[in-house]
């Protein structure tokens, strides 16, 4: 029989990631809500890359400090007010 022999080279890095769900598709571009002001949300948006399961890798746009609505996300709309629970 015949076999062979591989090896496969994986490099750690570090990502910010955010729920997938909080990640909503308009007009051809990802965007997220980001919380400004304590209570209303603005729309931002954002380059994604990886998806590992319920999270998403967010590439540029947001710091690892943003604030970003989850539940609920798809339906807000600019400038929006919502209740922050942690």
């Amino acid at each position: 029989g015949m076999y062979g022999e591989g090896r496969i080279r994986v490099d750690n890095s570090t990502a910010l990631t955010v729920p997938a769900r909080s990640v909503i598709t308009q007009d051809e571009r990802s965007i997220v809500f980001l919380l400004v002001g304590g209570n209303r949300v603005q729309a931002h948006p954002v380059t994604t890359g990886a998806r590992n399961g319920d999270v998403l890798e967010i590439k540029s746009g947001l710091t690892p400090t943003d604030m970003v609505a989850v539940d609920g996300a798809g339906f807000l709309k600019d400038g929006d007010y919502v209740r922050v629970s942690k």
